[in-house]
């Protein structure tokens, strides 16, 4: 399961668009029967922190445990950090 975190802030769970008021009951819900509740969470490029770190906030309150954040790709060419 996926939960995307757009400026707004703006959700969607596995592209299904979810009211902020009602994210963390939509996501105990999806996973309430499942074993295995991992979330990833992926942070649109204008999303900001706050609004990403309220989001992992919400699915911990709603019982996940484990969390994943998505990282965002590179443009090709873009720098990678390593000395050269």
């Amino acid at each position: 399961i996926i939960l995307r975190v757009a400026s707004g802030p703006a959700y969607t769970l596995n592209h299904q668009p979810v009211a902020a008021d009602a994210l963390e009951a939509r996501i105990a819900e999806i996973f309430r029967d499942r074993r295995r509740k991992v979330l990833f969470v992926e942070g649109a490029e204008d999303a900001t922190y706050e609004d990403v770190v309220a989001a992992v906030d919400m699915a911990r309150g709603a019982g996940i445990r484990v969390i994943g954040l998505v990282p965002r790709e590179r443009p090709v060419g873009e720098a990678d950090g390593e000395a050269h």
